[in-house]
């Protein structure tokens, strides 16, 4: 077992500190300043996350069906955020839906007792709006591109419908929106955002592993990778999952939007906890997919018609979105609030945690979802 150290404040101000006066002095880049960053960071690791490939994978001078075609699962990709429908709206409904979600999972409550405070959360995902004011607070300066290889993971996108799906740029604004719900349950959380998804929201399987390997080194205490709804499985991911959970690190995706009753490969993963979506009548969502045979099993919380953080970068509205993308977002706010309280917590304790931290929940039959249900943030805290 590696050992696990929780950053502090003072140590997160340090972290800041070492890469800003890296770059004054001695003419130090932005990409060693950021090395020294990470190296100086609290936690202590015994032994190292293997890395595929260190040559990033761009859309830079690259014909963009020629990447679409190698993003489907077959070819080793994913899509993030199938099925969910983002209608923006700023209206007075949008004050009601916040606080009902906060109603709802008992956040008020529970935040009495915890905030995710020094808890570092990874979001990996499609670009971000970093801008943003409900998540531009407290963000972590190792955000990171796993696709174009750098330190900006912002996505301005192109205005063009590249995979012809009939959206235009229908991948920007997810990252934005799940890292909203995070900071809705934990709003002290340390956000990391890293970048594995593009604009139209297609990412190949060694982005998502860059991106895993960049939150190992970044010290995250929690990833959430909400999308991905793949199901052939790639070896090389889920050993670096396990290899990270052995390490302390928790790993919780969404459960996907197809309606079914099958997982993909990491949302079935052992090493993870997968999180599918319940209405506002705690019924299980007619998109969500679920299972109840997998292990450590899976969780639910709302994700119809959420209220979070839209807007492009320079945009800062708002939206309404719904998908088990976001009822992750929520689940992974929730592990933040248990890690503050418990820093040596096991990811495997964890899980088994929050899934009894639940409130019933129900199928369309009204018959109580076996060994499982709907996230109630106030048992997370308490029991």
């Amino acid at each position: 077992m590696l050992t696990t150290n929780r950053m502090t404040k003072r140590g997160g101000a340090l972290l800041a500190l070492a890469a800003i006066l890296a770059l004054c002095f001695g003419g130090t880049s932005a990409a060693e300043a950021k090395e020294l960053a990470t190296l100086s960071a609290p936690r202590t690791i015994t032994a190292e996350p293997t890395l595929i490939s260190t040559k990033p994978i761009t859309t830079s001078g690259t014909d963009y069906p020629d990447r679409y075609g190698l993003s489907v699962p077959s070819k080793g990709g994913g899509h993030g955020g199938s099925g969910a429908t983002m209608v923006p709206i700023i209206d007075e409904d949008m004050l009601f839906m916040v606080q009902w979600t906060r109603d709802h999972l008992n956040i008020d409550d529970a935040n009495t007792l915890a905030t995710g405070e020094n808890v570092i959360v990874a979001v990996l995902d499609g670009g971000f709006n970093l801008a943003h004011p409900d998540i531009a607070d407290n963000l972590s300066p190792l955000a990171y591109d796993a696709i174009d290889g750098d330190w900006d993971p912002e996505d301005l996108g192109n205005g063009i419908d590249d995979d012809g799906d009939g959206i235009v740029d229908n991948g920007l604004g997810h990252g934005t929106f799940v890292a909203s719900m995070v900071r809705l349950v934990a709003p002290d959380a340390i956000l990391l955002p890293i970048r594995v998804r593009d604009d139209e929201g297609w990412g190949f399987n060694s982005e998502l592993h860059r991106g895993l390997y960049m939150a190992w080194k970044a010290r995250a205490d929690i990833v959430n990778i909400s999308g991905w709804a793949v199901y052939e499985p790639d070896r090389r991911i889920l050993d670096l999952i396990a290899q990270m959970r052995a390490a302390g690190i928790a790993v919780i995706t969404s459960a996907g939007n197809d309606g079914v009753s099958q997982l993909g490969y990491l949302a079935a993963s052992p090493d993870t906890l997968a999180v599918g979506t319940t209405d506002k009548d705690d019924i299980l969502a007619w998109f969500s997919n679920h299972s109840f045979d997998t292990s450590p099993g899976m969780i639910f919380a709302p994700g119809c018609n959420l209220y979070g953080a839209f807007g492009f970068p320079e945009d800062t509205s708002s939206a309404y979105w719904s998908g088990t993308s976001f009822s992750a977002g929520l689940v992974t706010g929730a592990a933040a609030l248990a890690v503050e309280l418990d820093p040596t917590v096991e990811p495997l304790a964890l899980y088994q945690a929050l899934g009894l931290a639940t409130q019933p929940a129900y199928d369309d039959q009204g018959n109580p979802l076996p060994g499982t249900g709907r996230l109630d943030v106030w048992k997370v805290v308490t029991q």
